[in-house]
């Protein structure tokens, strides 16, 4: 990881970085974070995420790297986290494509608050369906839905537990 993009795990934390003249610019216009904090705090999260959840995602598509720099962040670096760490649970593995952010990073306009929102779903509730999906997708058989979600199976047997959800047909662990 660039030294240049050391951000801390609290996101109440001020975001170091080293400036360039373009991103001091950049910094002036309270609209969003310059591109290098963007990126840099993405590439940090998804390191995060990915040794928290035992995931293998390499980082974001082209696209999305746009996206992100396009969004003004009025959440500040607390938002990114959520964001990354959304696209992370709905990726699993690969890289972050566009169609693992949410419709108001699309869009370019900030969420709704409040609520009347109804647009944001907890990480837990959204893991808890991809994991039903899953089961779904492979009528119940937790090796493959394991490898479907990019997790070991015990990893899977452990949030089935968390998540009390019985699944009818089972798999030995090996």
């Amino acid at each position: 990881m660039n030294p240049a993009c050391t951000l801390t795990a609290d996101p109440d934390q001020p975001v170091p970085f080293t400036l360039t003249a373009k991103a001091h610019a950049t910094l002036a216009n309270p609209g969003g974070f310059p591109p290098i904090v963007c990126l840099c705090g993405s590439t940090r999260f998804i390191d995060e995420f990915n040794r928290q959840d035992n995931r293998q995602v390499r980082g974001l598509t082209p696209e999305t790297e746009k996206e992100l720099e396009r969004y003004s962040w009025p959440g500040n670096v607390r938002e990114l986290r959520n964001v990354i760490q959304r696209a992370v649970v709905l990726s699993g593995t690969g890289l972050i494509a566009s169609e693992h952010l949410p419709d108001n990073v699309l869009r370019g306009t900030a969420p709704a608050t409040g609520a009347a929102a109804g647009s944001v779903t907890p990480i837990r509730e959204m893991e808890r369906d991809l994991i039903l999906r899953a089961l779904d997708e492979t009528n119940q058989d937790k090796r493959k839905a394991a490898q479907l979600l990019g997790i070991s199976l015990k990893t899977l047997y452990n949030k089935l537990a968390k998540y009390g959800i019985q699944a009818v047909k089972s798999a030995r662990l090996t």
